[in-house]
């Protein structure tokens, strides 16, 4: 419909993503998905991954006629993360000049990659 509102951006947000709890459950949005998209918890710092911390939280699948609208998932977001090669000491995600973040991990569908990242704040 020409007429229509325009069509949503691909976008990702959670909420809530700030004075988080461990063990809390947060909703992450997205906005415009198509395809199938997986979602982890990663922490972040100094503009890397640590992937051997990474949770996975879940996924999502737009590949029918509810795809280009709004999903939602419900996930339960930690705020130590135990390394899962066992090589190093757990993340904690509320200590100073750390951050974790929800990450898009995939996505398969047209028109968007993978990449998107929401930084979540715990409280210490």
């Amino acid at each position: 419909d020409p007429d229509g509102p325009p069509p949503a951006e691909f976008s990702m947000k959670v909420r809530p993503r700030r004075g988080l709890a461990d063990g809390q459950r947060v909703n992450v949005v997205v906005e415009a998905l198509e395809g199938a998209a997986q979602f982890r918890q990663c922490p972040f710092v100094d503009g890397e991954l640590l992937e051997q911390h990474c949770i996975g939280l879940g996924n999502v699948d737009r590949q029918d006629k509810t795809a280009g609208q709004r999903a939602v998932l419900a996930v339960t977001v930690r705020r130590i993360l135990s390394d899962q090669s066992g090589s190093s000491e757990p993340f904690d995600c509320a200590l100073v000049r750390r951050s974790c973040v929800v990450i898009l991990d995939q996505h398969y569908g047209e028109g968007h990659g993978s990449g998107l990242q929401v930084t979540l704040n715990f409280d210490p």
